[in-house]
């Protein structure tokens, strides 16, 4: 098997974004199942993204993982994470 990357500083990027938060946790990667995340942070309104057990062996393996968040006030946001 390959070596584990380190993401215990995961670095996210949310679109368009208006104060909503995501949290990818080194724990969340080595879990590897599915989760779903509410960005709401300190925003108004929530929006969720689930990441995938795929996702999490993307970030494992130090890839790139693109997601969108579910749409509330007719819009939804384009969710970028990366094991930095």
């Amino acid at each position: 098997g390959g070596v584990a990357v380190d993401c215990s500083d995961a670095t996210e990027t949310i679109g368009t974004n208006h104060s909503h938060t995501l949290v990818v946790t080194q724990a969340d990667i080595t879990a590897a199942v599915d989760k779903t995340y509410d960005i709401m942070g300190a925003g108004t309104h929530s929006h969720s993204v689930t990441l995938t057990a795929a996702n999490f062996a993307t970030l494992a393996a130090g890839g790139t993982v693109n997601a969108t968040s579910t749409t509330v006030n007719q819009h939804s946001h384009a969710i970028t994470v990366v094991c930095a």
